[in-house]
């Protein structure tokens, strides 16, 4: 979802030659129903069981509270981190290079 696309290139350029990184969204649907939200944070819990990352950096809102919300249900809490979404940052030009060091500063 972050490839090919002017969002996509602003995340990349932020974690070029960076490692240990995993990029998803918090739903994988176009158009998510109440069910699709339900079974996208089941995924997402899976994915946080599975890696125990240190950090996580919720690019926009409905990642973060996504993400927060699924945090309860873990036995370990990593650090959370909330950025705007890229595609905000570039619709509404908040200052793009200064958003692409703000995230690398961020990723590990």
């Amino acid at each position: 979802m972050f490839h090919g696309n002017k969002t996509g290139d602003l995340v990349e350029k932020a974690i070029d030659g960076k490692s240990n990184i995993i990029l998803t969204n918090a739903c994988n649907w176009q158009q998510p129903t109440y069910l699709d939200w339900n079974e996208g944070a089941m995924d997402l819990e899976k994915l946080l069981d599975k890696y125990k990352p240190c950090k996580i950096i919720c690019l926009g809102m409905v990642a973060a509270n996504t993400v927060t919300q699924q945090l309860g249900n873990l036995m370990y809490s990593p650090k959370v981190e909330i950025l705007a979404h890229p595609s905000y940052v570039i619709r509404f030009n908040l200052n793009p290079s200064t958003y692409t060091e703000r995230l690398r500063q961020l990723v590990p």
